[in-house]
């Protein structure tokens, strides 16, 4: 089963725990189930003990992601065949044991499949019928109408569910249309930009000074490479299966590209369990690990980059880490410094924070950590 599938079941289940107090006090209250029957009282306590057994069973099974989960088409059954049993041993046909057959009919909603829905909402119809056979009733028209609001709930349920699945797949695509146009507004078309502008340049000097123009087309090459290698980043985020996969692995193999490039050493370690992040998240990432990168090849003679990407509860955390010569970070270092304040100025726009750690031979450390939401920007009136 899915992440999707089973985060699912643990919010189904987390309702479910939640009735039970109320199932106790009635069993073990005897001021509660005055007048009942001494018979009836224990089949529903065994009825009950039972279902306990099989609802911690099921939370286990849950919690550990087990391989039978791919089986939960199931439990909708069981439950149904629990309440059913427990209807059956009330013998009333007005007990308030019918709202229980909600609980199933709204698992089976939750998958989205009107038809799987329907079905559940089908057998908790007959299960009720079943349950009640025989039994008088002091309104037939209301009895009538609470078989009937099985289906029709079953099929609201379900078509609210699909909407509210279709608004997020909505609300991802848009997500992802900011990111890519942040990435190639800030990245490719400012790379294809400089290119077209250092191939003027070179094309107007190749005449009289063939040197600088030759020196002036390679740093145009060097920027062709850099706008193919973001290319390349933004394609494997569209392409990847799951957004929380995509974008330590397409971290990674920028890297990697980029390090195989310049004849260095990289390597990417992930901590923590991943999660998706918000797109201006991602690209200021991305931005800071760029600019680290570009530092470290053009001013630090490294050959091993590190790179460590870190999520906890309510944050992210990287850390670029080279073995170059390192520098003085009060030292008067224009382009440097440059840098630090550009990777400061995005880690500080999603309300996060930037620390560069440095020393002449002993590397360098760019580490930022932000929320994993954004912080809100106030609204435009």
């Amino acid at each position: 089963m899915g992440g999707d599938g089973r985060a699912r079941q643990l919010v189904f289940l987390v309702h479910v725990w939640a009735c039970t107090p109320f199932v106790a006090a009635f069993l073990w209250s005897p001021s509660l189930h005055a007048g009942y029957p001494a018979r009836e009282i224990a089949a529903q306590t065994v009825i009950s003990l039972v279902g306990a057994a099989y609802l911690l069973a099921r939370t286990v099974l849950v919690v550990r992601g087990s391989r039978w989960l791919r089986h939960a088409w199931v439990f909708p059954l069981i439950d149904l065949g629990f309440i059913s049993a427990a209807l059956h041993q009330r013998h009333s046909s007005e007990s308030v044991l019918y709202y229980a057959y909600f609980l199933p009919i709204a698992e089976a909603a939750g998958t989205l499949n009107l038809a799987w829905a329907g079905a559940v909402a089908a057998l908790s119809i007959a299960g009720a019928i079943l349950a009640t056979l025989g039994e008088p009733t002091a309104h037939p028209l209301g009895a009538a109408f609470r078989l009937f609001f099985f289906a029709v709930m079953a099929s609201l349920f379900t078509w609210m569910a699909r909407f509210a699945a279709d608004l997020r797949a909505r609300l991802r695509v848009e997500a992802d249309r900011n990111r890519l146009a942040m990435e190639m507004h800030d990245g490719v078309q400012a790379h294809l930009i400089g290119v077209t502008a250092q191939l003027e340049l070179a094309g107007r000097l190749a005449s009289r000074d063939p040197a600088e123009a030759a020196k002036i087309a390679s740093g145009a090459k060097e920027l062709t490479r850099a706008a193919a290698d973001e290319l390349r980043f933004v394609v494997q985020r569209l392409r990847a299966p799951h957004a929380n996969e995509g974008f330590p692995e397409a971290l990674r193999q920028h890297l990697h590209r980029v390090a195989e490039r310049a004849g260095l050493s990289a390597s990417v370690r992930v901590r923590g369990s991943e999660r998706p992040l918000p797109a201006e998240v991602e690209h200021a990432l991305f931005r800071i690990v760029q600019e680290s990168v570009t530092n470290a090849l053009k001013h630090a003679g490294a050959t091993e980059l590190r790179l460590e990407l870190e999520y906890s509860e309510g944050t992210v955390r990287c850390s670029i880490v080279d073995d170059g010569r390192g520098f003085d970070p009060q030292a008067p270092l224009p382009e440097v410094h440059a840098g630090i304040a550009g990777m400061r100025a995005r880690a500080e726009a999603i309300g996060g924070t930037l620390i560069v750690g440095s020393a002449h031979g002993e590397g360098t450390t760019v580490t930022v950590q932000a929320p994993l939401a954004p912080p809100r920007r106030p609204a435009v009136v």
